[in-house]
């Protein structure tokens, strides 16, 4: 089975206050977007986790995922894990935590668990704050440490996001200390440790700060002028750009949990992608990542 792993975007970001347990509370616009990873998983003998490695299998987001489900259902649930990496790491467009909601969808549907959506949600915000986010999907409102997550409605018209990632790592934590030594946002620190996102305004704009950053977007409605601006910008740019589509389940895989065998579930959640023997579009999702095989709304 393959498994895609869309990308988030936020569209909004406000640290609300600093919790007595360490964590932050925050208030954040949500979005994914169709820059995916890939995981192949298979049942197996024992576990393993292989492909792009960015952490020890251990202390991955992946890892964490697999036992959280397994001590939930209070048994173990054996796969093969291959981990194709698209999503930039360190970029603030979430990839470690949709890799991890990925995988838990995956074992429902593998293992034909009988787990509530609220459950899936609680064991997701074990595994990271991000994931119950992921485990809807779509656009929503995320407050509390991540937890508690509202769909909101689409936004509608032809629009597209360009995605400026400056090839430097941010890490969350390290975010978070800053923020309660100094107060500086989220986005003042990825503008002062990115400088050249400035150079952003003359062709587009300021930008938005995607969470902790550094990824900047900006909204687009016509290919014309952006696509003018980004021939220049391809070849002086210190980073990756993206051009990409808000992404949206055509089924929500939460609120349809324990409603549907797995079975049709499997062939209208957006994580879905198929079979390898069975699914023509493989050799073309391995080959162009940012692809969105199935098109979006």
């Amino acid at each position: 089975m393959i498994i895609r792993a869309p990308a988030k975007l936020n569209l909004t970001f406000q640290i609300v206050a600093k919790r007595e347990d360490g964590y932050h509370d925050i208030l954040s616009v949500m979005q994914t977007v169709d820059i995916f990873d890939y995981l192949t998983i298979e049942k197996a003998a024992g576990y393993s986790l292989t492909g792009a490695q960015v952490s020890t299998v251990s202390e991955s987001l992946v890892t964490r995922a697999v036992r959280a489900v397994e001590h939930a259902v209070g048994r173990s649930l054996p796969v093969s894990i291959k981990l194709d990496k698209v999503i930039p790491i360190g970029a603030g467009l979430g990839g470690g935590s949709s890799d991890a909601a990925s995988t838990m969808i995956a074992l429902w549907l593998l293992y034909e668990l009988n787990i509530e959506a609220t459950e899936l949600l609680r064991i997701g915000a074990e595994v990271g704050s991000d994931v119950p986010f992921f485990l809807r999907g779509g656009k929503c409102l995320v407050e509390g440490r991540g937890e508690i997550v509202t769909p909101l409605e689409p936004e509608k018209g032809n629009f597209f996001y360009l995605v400026f990632r400056p090839h430097r790592r941010l890490s969350s934590r390290e975010a978070y200390e800053e923020y309660d030594r100094t107060g500086k946002t989220f986005e003042q620190q990825a503008r002062e440790k990115c400088p050249q996102l400035g150079a952003l305004v003359p062709s587009f704009g300021p930008g938005v700060v995607s969470g902790k950053g550094p990824a900047t977007w900006v909204q687009i409605w016509s290919y014309g002028p952006p696509a003018n601006a980004l021939d220049t910008w391809v070849r002086n740019f210190d980073g990756d750009i993206f051009w990409c589509r808000s992404f949206h389940a055509v089924v929500n895989p939460v609120d349809d949990v324990g409603k549907e065998t797995p079975s049709d579930f499997a062939r209208e959640t957006y994580w879905y992608v198929g079979y390898p023997a069975l699914d023509p579009y493989y050799a073309a999702l391995v080959v162009d990542g940012v692809a969105n095989i199935w098109g979006t709304p």
